[in-house]
């Protein structure tokens, strides 16, 4: 409960039978500001969660009776497609839901979830340097309703290794769940982070590489860093200068051109040479979900 003051240090001031007047206009202002205050927020709602939006929108215009509710000050939200119990206050799942307390509650609900939004478009926006092409994809996703024009879509990515085409889940069984007009938010946030962990390993990767060979280095940092137009000599094949030997990174990989669309398969090929070369298989080691890089 947080007291406010009505006019400058109000909390001195007694009210009397001469300004009682005066500390209902005041108090009448208040009300009037917060609820205009309220009202956009809940309208702002719509255009982000217009589910929520409806939700709270039928709480606050009907009573909760005396049989109560069974919600709390508590949302839940999904990581890695586990649903998590957030406070929205501090113990919030102590706290039961009343006719006193819910316009509270909706105030809660209302930040928490423009916070959200606000978090993930920024999130969403890293992207945009890194893969435009997705970028604009999620964006479009995001801001279309979905219902009837991506039916097949599950929370998987298609990854390509070795010129073979597989999916990977982006949450635990993702290829049994269908990405929908209600959780496509999830499904953008959890491609994302894919997608923005991926490059942070690469630029790893390419770091690593110059301590071994700085010329290789630099063509992986500019392979990165700008778009391939023309033809890059070799194929998926490198020189390791600690041999001087020629490597094919995948089979048959001097005859596999780099393209634009596949360098990052060749930038991950070289870093599976690098690490499988220090175990003395090159073509069998698995990545890690740990990042942990052998020293050269």
């Amino acid at each position: 409960m947080i007291t406010v003051e009505l006019v400058p240090n109000g909390a001195q001031i007694q009210v009397t039978e001469e300004n009682k007047e005066e500390f209902i206009n005041h108090l009448v202002s208040y009300w009037l500001s917060r609820h205009a205050t309220e009202v956009a927020a809940l309208n702002e709602l719509l255009s982000i969660d217009p589910k929520l939006h409806d939700e709270l929108k039928w709480m606050l215009e009907h009573e909760i009776t005396s049989a109560g509710t069974d919600q709390v000050f508590t949302t839940t939200e999904k990581q890695s497609g586990v649903a998590i119990s957030i406070d929205l206050v501090p113990e919030g799942s102590k706290i039961v839901v009343t006719e006193q307390n819910k316009r509270e509650y909706v105030n809660e609900m209302i930040s928490h979830r423009m916070n959200q939004h606000t978090r993930d478009r920024a999130t969403l926006r890293e992207l945009e340097n890194i893969d435009q092409e997705l970028y604009h994809e999620l964006t479009w996703m995001l801001d279309t309703d979905i219902t009837d024009a991506l039916k097949d879509l599950t929370f998987t990515v298609t990854k390509k290794r070795a010129g073979k085409v597989f999916s990977k889940d982006l949450v635990p069984n993702g290829r049994d769940i269908t990405v929908t007009e209600d959780n496509k938010q999830e499904y953008v946030n959890e491609l994302v982070s894919h997608r923005l962990m991926e490059h942070a390993q690469r630029v790893e990767t390419v770091n690593n590489v110059k301590s071994i060979d700085v010329k290789l280095h630099l063509s992986l940092k500019s392979m990165m860093e700008n778009k391939i137009t023309g033809i890059i000599e070799g194929g998926f094949t490198i020189t390791d200068i600690r041999s001087g030997k020629l490597v094919e990174l995948v089979p048959d990989g001097r005859n596999v051109t780099v393209t634009e669309e596949n360098k990052l398969e060749f930038i991950d090929a070289v870093e599976k040479y690098f690490q499988g070369s220090q175990s003395g298989r090159p073509q069998q080691i698995q990545k890690k979900k740990s990042r942990k890089w052998y020293h050269f």
